[in-house]
């Protein structure tokens, strides 16, 4: 349109071409009257001053710029693709925390189920958690000790190395693939992957301690078992849980009795029970020792307890064969 045709206002000599762009913003409609001011003087005399004006953030109002990228979102080939990139990005963020929510949901009733002994539908929750999230070392963890606890022992050693291979600070996987190995007698690997988190000093290694000086009992170190036990139980108390503390007084004891300071070993042992009255293994190591100093009554009474204790323990059933032929009957 030639400016010759717009209206004019007659008590300003503005030109009227506003209601042929109303998609310009106010701010910049009052620049564009400026360049076109009736006294050349107030018009800008160079085209760098407009220029600096364009890259003034203080004077360039913000409805200024906001037309500005509304108009190279909206009507350039690069800002619409820009657009399209963000809308995808957008829709592709909505639907990832979906599926992260959905992998939570599914992990905790997992969890929920194998706490209940619910083993099927545990197992299934946490596939399907693995089919949303496969490279999730925790789940692979959980899922191990699920299959371990199903006495699935290859499908839970898949499991812990894929773990700790996704995740090879993961020390609860290295915890758990040292008691695997231990289960299996295999005690060489149990002691390193048991040491490794022994190393790390997490909330875990005094567990890992307790484990280690149990196996170093059962090869007749000793003195290594009272070194670990020992140094275990040095930690703040806070840092040492009650069960994984009667465990490392009864690992103590055991220490002591192969030593035949009975004295001592009883006072551990003693104190073990009274942390933990079901670490029923202290009471086949002082039958023992009631049987040494002819306590017969004591002796049956602590054989009949230690009958409970977990049979698949190698020095539970040696133990146990040393019992008296009226206790093992009553027992």
């Amino acid at each position: 349109i030639q400016p010759i045709r717009l209206r004019e206002d007659p008590q300003t000599g503005k030109l009227d071409w506003y209601s042929y762009a109303p998609q310009i913003a106010p701010p910049f409609k009052h620049y564009i009257d400026t360049l076109m001011s009736v006294l050349p003087g107030r018009r800008p005399q160079t085209t760098q001053i407009i220029l600096q004006y364009l890259r003034s953030r203080d004077r360039l109002p913000l409805l200024l710029k906001l037309d500005l990228i509304q108009h190279w979102f909206l009507r350039t080939r690069l800002g619409k693709l820009t657009l399209g990139i963000l809308g995808v990005l957008l829709c592709l963020s909505i639907w990832q925390a979906i599926r992260v929510g959905q992998m939570r949901n599914h992990f905790e009733q997992a969890k929920d189920a194998q706490l209940a002994k619910q083993f099927d539908r545990a197992k299934y929750h946490y596939e399907q958690a693995l089919a949303i999230d496969p490279n999730n070392s925790k789940i692979h963890n959980n899922l191990g000790r699920l299959c371990a606890a199903q006495a699935n022992y290859d499908c839970a050693l898949d499991h812990y190395e894929i773990a700790i291979k996704l995740n090879p600070q993961y020390w609860e996987a290295y915890y758990n693939l040292g008691g695997l190995y231990d289960t299996w007698g295999r005690y060489p690997e149990a002691r390193q992957y048991y040491q490794k988190v022994i190393d790390a000093n997490t909330m875990i290694s005094p567990a890992a301690s307790n484990n280690l000086a149990r196996l170093k009992n059962l090869e007749s170190d000793y003195q290594g078992a009272i070194a670990l036990a020992q140094k275990a139980l040095e930690q703040p108390p806070d840092s040492v849980d009650r069960t994984t503390k009667a465990a490392l007084l009864k690992n103590l004891g055991w220490a002591f009795f192969e030593q035949r300071d009975f004295a001592i070993a009883t006072q551990y042992l003693n104190s073990a029970l009274s942390l933990d009255p079901t670490r029923t293994e202290a009471q086949c190591l002082l039958a023992q020792i009631y049987q040494q100093q002819r306590n017969s009554k004591a002796a049956d009474l602590a054989w009949t307890q230690c009958a409970r204790s977990d049979p698949t323990l190698p020095e539970v059933q040696r133990w146990l064969k040393q019992a008296p032929l009226p206790s093992s009957k009553a027992s």
